[in-house]
């Protein structure tokens, strides 16, 4: 299947800080695709996707990470349902569009194939919410860089405790 320039293409949480569950949607008219995905792994598509248009900036009009116009800040669509668990991912550029390819897998076990087209321009939008909703997590103990529960860190280091 394909989808050429979605209405939305984000990456969003729900759950509080220690205990969420990352979705990437994307949404083609009143088509939305929900798929479960790992903090690490949103993390890693927004770094490939950047990295790939960093490297092309320079020969192409492509927006620099710093001059992103718009973020899509909404939250995520309801219903919120995991459709699928993400299973590999290629990332391309195509005739100066970004191109994802998905493979994905339903609750039953059967593969879907979901290839991608963004503007560079929306894939920088894509990546800098991707960055924003990873980095939104628990924040770090300065002394043992674990993270700080919502209900308090008890810090080996701070303690006496020598690694």
């Amino acid at each position: 299947m394909e989808i050429s320039e979605p209405r939305r293409c984000i990456i969003g949480t729900v759950g509080l800080p220690g205990d969420r569950t990352f979705y990437w949607q994307i949404a083609k008219g009143q088509d939305i695709y929900s798929i479960k995905i790992e903090k690490q792994q949103a993390a890693v598509i927004a770094e490939q996707i950047d990295s790939l248009l960093d490297d092309l900036s320079d020969d192409f009009e492509i927006p620099n990470r710093k001059s992103i116009p718009t973020m899509d800040n909404d939250s995520l669509e309801l219903p919120i349902e995991s459709q699928f668990d993400l299973v590999s991912l290629g990332v391309y550029l195509v005739n100066l569009l970004v191109q994802l390819d998905l493979k994905l897998l339903d609750s039953e076990g059967d593969s879907l194939d979901l290839r991608i087209f963004l503007t560079p321009a929306v894939a920088r939008e894509f990546c800098a919410r991707a960055k924003v909703v990873v980095a939104a997590g628990r924040s770090t103990c300065p002394f043992c860089q674990l993270p700080i529960e919502p209900d308090g860190h008890i810090c080996v280091r701070a303690n006496g405790y020598r690694r």
